[in-house]
């Protein structure tokens, strides 16, 4: 989709309406005002449209109606009633209301307006952000049951062919005597059997409304509430206190210091006060975890929101909460606009993870801003929990617009796990050229020998980072994108991990024709490969994207590793997040410079982290833990850092070298990206928008920056430039009246603009 409709203003209105719910004047419902969702008209403006009087007693602000739009019957969605603008020649009839109930709540629709105009995005994809997952397709159907109308014993009734009387004997062993017809057709009886027994009267067809849950994917664990440390109480007693009130706290805690035990108290607080809770993670590897320690306190009180659901139970899930049956939900970035009722608490665990940011389409949102946001709206208290609270977090309480808590020490007293740095240069000069260093074998044979556990963590999946030529260097790239390929076994192909592209691996060097063809780097399947080499009885597995991308593959993996069924677990970032095994004693980091080297100004963040959140994952249980950091970087103030568990001087460093470059938290971020299949246009279409943006920012003391080739310069098969504004950190950010003002001008037939309001990544 093109950009440009994001800027279009919209028409005149007349006085517009309170929402329902609010205090005022009761205006007529003759004329609403209507958002078409229309994906090729993205025109950010509201249409009018009458009221038919059998429709006005019913009709509110947040239904979603069926219109006429030209030609075709669209969706839309009501945000206003006003009268249309004199001028206006013709009013067409709205057709139906599609819902019983406003889909939309008023508070969710004033976020999404804010969403539009914060993030320059059409009105229409942030309302889409509010509605339940399937909005625009139809409501759960019926199911159909069978139930045995005639049924004593097998070969009573006679006449009956093999599979009507397996049709009947599953029946006959199923609770209550009742199957539906896809459970009967799952274990091979068609509908022709069943058929036949419902016209002979055997059996009688019925259909239900079944609310979809979710498969029990949740760890296991107690309901005993532990005794609370005095750093607990203190944090949980500040925002209980808050509660019925908008106040944000930062809750600093070491890893293992018990952070959702805090939480689960505060939410115990706020449903005994009849208000609603929210709770994120940003993985959905974490819900199987967490969901066990909510689902053990609150019960069916919790629901359950993320994308490995199936849609049907997301969209199931979603109208609990909508009906006020669940006051609880738990869910990644998306669960950040779940219609909790009465909705008083939102805990973001581990706020500092970038997936809390959505990169991938418009709106480019991030869930801790819209949180903060909608916590306004609602009169909530937000919790911002993390071991390493992200800069512009902490730097926020530091400067008292939210309240820092602080957790310095681990539950029972636990140490924090030793850490030893190893320099991997050392480990070549000496002739390892292996995955892992003559310590890390060590502690992993000392691991294994005593019957513990370990985690290795690597933030590369695949087998082999890249292939190149020895002879000319040349890369096997993405024929799409400006990035080298991944090996991966046992497929035996080169794979984009952006855009998706596989290839086999050449036999000769496509530049130069020599066979001097290496592999380089390791991915997680090369080190589980020299894992099982180095202790062929270790049991391992990987947890990555590659093998987590089946619904409840997750759950699984970490299912088998907390019941010991594993030794170690091999995985990408997501290992690094918020796990809590007491078995774990020994934690590698394989390599530590993954992120370091990146080009981006949080590549040292987010390398320390990593390292500590890494770290955190050992020691839980009473005999103690081991970390070593495997690293080409050992002086970096990021490593040896995390290797003290340091955040303070951490931050303090990290803090001055923001300052010194103007990066935040001392400003705000946008960015705009041009990208389009002709570089010549893109290069072109970019300057332009150089020009004539710079008279309009410079003025209100903003900066800018570029147009330059982003780092990726091509992804998937499109050109990319951007540019850069630094904007003052607090304040309104205008920034579809300022672009509005450049897009008649700037031309976007050929090339998209994205725009990226405080980016989580600069490539």
């Amino acid at each position: 989709m093109h950009t440009a409709g994001i800027f279009a203003v919209a028409a005149k209105k007349g006085a517009r309406a309170p929402q329902d719910g609010c205090v005022g004047p009761i205006m007529s419902k003759e004329y609403a005002e209507i958002i078409v969702d229309v994906a090729a008209f993205p025109v950010d403006r509201e249409f009018h449209y009458h009221v038919p009087p059998s429709l006005q007693p019913s009709l509110k602000v947040g239904h979603r109606v069926l219109v006429p739009f030209g030609r075709r019957r669209v969706v839309g969605y009501v945000v206003g009633f006003s009268s249309p603008p004199e001028d206006v020649r013709e009013i067409r009839d709205i057709l139906r209301i599609l819902d019983e109930e406003p889909l939309i709540t008023p508070t969710l629709l004033e976020l999404a307006h804010w969403m539009s105009d914060y993030y320059g995005c059409l009105l229409v994809e942030a309302i889409s952000c509010m509605l339940p997952p399937g909005a625009r397709a139809k409501g759960p159907a019926p199911v159909r049951t069978l139930k045995a109308v005639r049924l004593t014993g097998r070969g009573c009734l006679g006449g009956l062919g093999p599979k009507q009387e397996l049709a009947l004997e599953l029946i006959r062993r199923a609770p209550g005597q009742t199957l539906t017809v896809v459970s009967l057709e799952e274990q091979g009886i068609g509908r022709t059997t069943v058929q036949s027994l419902v016209k002979r009267d055997i059996l009688q067809e019925t259909r239900v409304v079944i609310t979809r849950r979710p498969d029990d994917q949740a760890l296991e664990r107690s309901s005993q509430e532990i005794t609370l440390t005095p750093e607990q109480e203190r944090a949980l007693a500040a925002i209980t206190d808050a509660l019925g009130q908008n106040q944000v706290f930062v809750l600093h805690g070491v890893t293992g210091s018990g952070k959702t035990e805090v939480y689960l108290r505060a939410i115990a607080s706020a449903l005994r006060a009849g208000l609603g809770a929210l709770v994120l993670v940003p993985e959905i590897a974490l819900t199987a975890q967490i969901m066990g320690e909510f689902q053990a306190r609150f019960g069916d009180e919790v629901a359950l929101l993320h994308s490995n659901l199936s849609l049907g139970e997301r969209h199931d899930e979603w109208l609990r909460l909508r009906r006020g049956e669940a006051r609880v939900v738990v869910g990644a970035r998306s669960a950040v606009f779940a219609p909790v009722q009465d909705l008083g608490l939102i805990v973001i665990d581990e706020e500092h993870e970038p997936s809390y940011k959505q990169d991938d389409r418009h709106p480019r949102y991030h869930a801790r801003t819209v949180a903060m946001k909608r916590a306004e709206l609602e009169n909530a208290v937000v919790v911002l929990g993390s071991a390493t609270p992200g800069i512009e977090s902490y730097y926020r309480s530091k400067e008292g617009s939210s309240k820092l808590l602080i957790l310095s020490k681990r539950v029972e007293n636990l140490p924090l796990p030793k850490v030893e740095i190893v320099d991997m240069r050392d480990e070549l000069k000496r002739g390892n050229r292996t995955v892992f260093s003559r310590r890390l074998q060590r502690e992993l044979a000392r691991c294994l020998g005593r019957g513990e556990q370990a985690i290795l963590f690597l933030n590369r999946r695949g087998y082999t980072t890249f292939i190149f030529c020895r002879e000319c260097g040349e890369v096997m790239r993405c024929a799409d994108c400006s990035v080298s390929m991944t090996y991966h076994q046992p497929e035996g192909e080169l794979r984009c991990h952006y855009c998706g592209n596989t290839r086999r691996p050449p036999q000769t060097c496509p530049a130069c024709g020599s066979q001097a063809i290496r592999h380089f780097g390791a991915g997680t399947q090369r080190v589980v490969e020299a894992l099982q080499e180095l202790f062929p009885r270790a049991r391992a597995a990987r947890l990555d994207a590659d093998v987590t991308s089946r619904k409840g593959a997750h759950a699984e993996i970490l299912r088998s590793f907390a019941a010991r069924k594993l030794d170690v677990l091999v995985g990408t970032q997501m290992v690094a997040k918020g796990f809590d095994f007491p078995g774990v004693t020994l934690v590698g980091v394989v390599a530590a410079d993954t992120i370091l080297n990146l080009p981006d100004y949080r590549s040292s963040e987010r390398t320390f982290q990593l390292l500590v959140q890494a770290a955190g994952r050992a020691g839980r249980g009473p005999d103690g833990g081991v970390v070593v950091i495997q690293t080409y970087n050992p002086q970096h103030y990021a490593v040896l850092k995390a290797a003290e568990h340091d955040y303070e001087a951490f931050y303090r460093r990290e803090l001055s070298f923001r300052e010194s470059l103007h990066y935040p938290p001392f400003c705000r971020l946008v960015r705009l990206l041009f990208q389009g299949e002709s570089e010549a246009e893109v290069q072109r279409t970019a300057h332009l928008w150089s020009r004539l943006l710079g008279p309009k920012v410079r003025p209100r003391g903003w900066e800018m920056f570029g147009p330059a080739p982003a780092p990726l310069s091509r992804l998937r098969d499109r050109y990319r430039w951007h540019l850069w504004l630094k904007v003052p950190p607090e304040g309104p950010l205008p920034i579809k009246e300022l672009l509005g003002d450049c897009a008649a001008q700037g031309s976007l037939t050929e090339v998209n603009l994205s725009i990226d309001v405080e980016p989580s990544f600069m490539l």
